[in-house]
């Protein structure tokens, strides 16, 4: 073979397995394996478990000295990456889907030096997460809002709640905006999301629903919502809602056997009443078993479910 076809045959061959000269093959945790830029110290966390096994997923947050906040996530092996100034930092480490128990410590990074930390988050739960969805489809044919909390019948006297277990009698009128269900042991989170379309026969300014123990006495709603777009009421296991009313007892870690939500009209500020005629609405509710979704998750606007 001649000398140049052996040499035009080296470069294809170099090419083909070498990729681009100067790129930088990706390194495990899928940043790519730069050198340290002058100035600067790389800090790398590793988060594994109890049993020395690497956590994905991990969020790594290292907070600067003007207060402000680097983040990293950490690939399948656990380890996360940051290139910093010089100096002592706190680290805190966490997980997104809530099994985990967050963990801190701090690191001391020098100028052109690689330093390693590594933290152990213990498992919160020996199962794995996993949710439930639950959907109520109703329809208010005729609401009274007094007050943004209370909704009665549009007949000849406004005192009954409106419901089978309050007023049977009233079942002919189509009103179904009560929903009864249950809550399993090791939940986490329950996040109640209602949606709405104005009719043409008007509707409130404002739709509300509310959460509460069942038998549910009518001044003890355990949580509740209102808004001119979908509400969103999320509930956390030992947490009380920021809206909650009176003193009812927290959802125990093992369940209720029994919870009731209530869909109503609510009057806007400044007006003492509000009615809804033929409103329809729908109503996700969405469990959350040994583990938790992230802060502000709204899952009809489509963000998806963590586990």
């Amino acid at each position: 073979m001649r000398p140049a076809a052996l040499l035009l045959l080296v470069s294809l061959v170099s090419l083909a397995l070498g990729g681009c000269a100067g790129s930088a093959p990706p390194t495990e945790d899928g940043l790519p394996d730069e050198p340290i830029a002058a100035g600067v110290g790389r800090l790398c966390v590793v988060a594994v478990d109890q049993a020395i096994r690497p956590v994905a997923g991990a969020n790594v947050t290292v907070r600067l000295p003007d207060g402000s906040t680097r983040s990293a996530v950490a690939g399948e092996d656990g380890k996360a990456c940051l290139d910093l100034p010089p100096g002592t930092y706190f680290v805190e480490v966490s997980h997104s889907h809530g099994t985990f128990r967050s963990a801190q410590t701090t690191a001391d990074v020098e100028a052109g030096l690689e330093a390693t930390a590594k933290v152990q988050l213990d498992r919160l739960f020996e199962q794995e997460p996993y949710h439930v969805t639950q959907k109520f489809e109703g329809f208010i044919q005729c609401g009274y809002a007094i007050s943004g909390v209370m909704s009665s019948l549009c007949v000849n006297d406004y005192t009954h709640f409106v419901g089978p277990y309050t007023c049977p009698e009233c079942e002919h009128l189509f009103d179904r905006r009560s929903y009864d269900f249950a809550v399993d042991a090791g939940w986490q989170t329950q996040v109640f999301e209602m949606t709405w379309d104005p009719t043409a026969q008007g509707t409130s300014e404002l739709m509300r629903l509310t959460i509460s123990h069942f038998p549910r006495p009518a001044s003890h709603w355990y949580c509740g919502g209102a808004s001119t777009d979908p509400v969103l009421v999320r509930m956390e296991v030992g947490a009380e809602c920021e809206d909650q009313q009176d003193e009812p007892a927290l959802v125990p870690p093992e369940g209720l056997p029994n919870m009731h939500l209530f869909a109503a009209t609510n009057a806007p500020p400044g007006k003492p009443a509000s009615a809804a005629f033929n409103q329809g609405f729908t109503v996700f509710i969405n469990h959350f078993y040994f583990g938790k979704p992230p802060e502000g998750r709204s899952f009809i606007s489509g963000s998806g479910f963590p586990f």
